[in-house]
């Protein structure tokens, strides 16, 4: 049986921040698997993605729990998801973002962050805040984890659409709101102009 993907949808706020401060991601933008309330919920069938690519990247995803965080390119959450499967199949790396479509400079940037594996009851990871930070290049998934009391195994995913970013590397963080501690970094190239 295959878990309910749970999609939401987000944009960066079309407003510029002032130097040195961050740009909030509207969460109503992102795409989850978990089942959080307050995100929209969409089955797979409603996004077109194909039972064989969902069921895939779940199988990928139950060979760790460990954390991650990466960039893709895509013009819809279809693309990302083809995209993100890509990237588990592939000896690319997660040093560049990864497309699914050959066409990596056309394609928005959405950050993929895998949370790790728990129980689907209580949802036990969180997404709580996203943002851009432009002028230090960074962006940050902000979640929180508590204990979920089922004893199922379930994949917490998000997918961030970032739109197109200038070229130059950028960092990724995973943020514990609980522990007020980043948990995880990568450093991703971006191409175009610097």
């Amino acid at each position: 049986m295959i878990p309910h993907v749970v999609l939401a949808t987000a944009a960066v706020l079309g407003a510029p921040a002032p130097a040195g401060k961050p740009t909030p991601i509207d969460l109503a933008g992102v795409y989850v698997t978990g089942h959080q309330e307050g995100f929209k919920r969409v089955d797979v069938g409603e996004l077109d993605l194909p039972k064989e690519l969902v069921e895939a990247l779940y199988n990928r995803s139950a060979q760790t729990g460990m954390s991650n965080a990466f960039l893709v390119r895509g013009d819809s959450v279809q693309e990302a998801v083809r995209a993100t499967r890509a990237t588990f199949d592939t000896l690319a790396g997660a040093g560049r973002p990864y497309t699914s479509t050959h066409r990596p400079s056309d394609e928005a940037l959405w950050l993929v962050a895998y949370l790790g594996l728990s129980g689907s009851d209580p949802p036990a990871f969180r997404v709580r805040a996203a943002e851009v930070d432009k002028d230090r290049r960074a962006v940050r998934l902000t979640y929180s984890y508590a204990r979920a009391f089922s004893d199922d195994v379930h994949p917490y995913y998000a997918w961030v659409p970032l739109g197109r970013l200038p070229g130059g590397a950028y960092t990724l963080e995973l943020y514990d709101a609980d522990d007020r501690a980043v948990t995880l970094t990568r450093r991703v190239q971006v191409a175009g102009k610097k």
